[in-house]
């Protein structure tokens, strides 16, 4: 980790512009530092938060930006799966340990936060909690978080998340607002819905330029890689 962080630094020293994947700091000190210096070398740098640019959640970017649940006042956001409840389940040994940034937070919070600042607001007020609910031996990193959050709009909201809860996956994106509810169902989160305030309920349609092509299979298995 210290060695990608020495990289980040020599690629901005020569004005390169810069794309991270997380964790690219481990603590603020070393995030805001990242930070300074590619302002300072007036070069590109951003972090990796793809899922930003799924299509149901700029679908729901956009549906809330139109105004159709009017002014949002709370949030959820839910996802629990197993994974980690497995005897057998595997990670790469970075994953599990909080000394090399590990964790479910980073690994997924960031994402959460990101699609909360880009869909509703800045941050004014958080209250979290970090667990490691997997009983896995060695493992010193999270790999369940819960947090209650206020926007600066008055927004309130909440995380609910684990990698590590037994039984069926589950998973829920709901936002309430004045005028009505936008919420994300499906395993995978593939449909966007819109309740008004005399419960009629539909499905919200996918624009064209949303939609995305079938992708492309590798071209060779042996490709493929595994968590080992």
């Amino acid at each position: 980790f210290r060695r990608v962080l020495f990289r980040s630094h020599e690629a901005l020293a020569a004005r390169r512009h810069v794309l991270c994947e997380k964790p690219f700091a481990m603590n603020l000190a070393e995030a805001r530092g990242m930070l300074d210096a590619a302002e300072r070398a007036r070069v590109v740098h951003v972090l990796g938060v793809e899922f930003r640019f799924a299509t149901v959640h700029e679908l729901l970017r956009r549906t809330i930006a139109a105004g159709a649940i009017g002014e949002p006042r709370q949030a959820l956001f839910a996802w629990l799966v197993p994974f980690l409840s497995y005897p057998g389940a595997q990670t790469p040994p970075w994953w599990e340990d909080a000394k090399q940034g590990g964790g479910f937070l980073g690994a997924w919070g960031s994402h959460l936060i990101d699609q909360v600042r880009v869909t509703l607001g800045e941050f004014a007020a958080v209250s979290a909690r970090l667990q490691t609910l997997s009983g896995k031996s060695g493992m010193t990193a999270d790999d369940t978080f819960s947090a209650q959050f206020r926007l600066a709009s008055g927004l309130e909201g909440v995380f609910v998340e684990s990698m590590a809860a037994p039984g069926d996956m589950f998973g829920i994106v709901r936002i309430s607002g004045s005028e009505g509810a936008l919420w994300i169902e499906g395993v995978q989160g593939e449909e966007l819905w819109l309740a008004d305030r005399k419960g009629n309920k539909t499905r919200v349609a996918v624009p064209p330029a949303l939609v995305l092509p079938p992708p492309v299979p590798f071209p060779h298995a042996e490709l493929m890689q595994t968590a080992r």
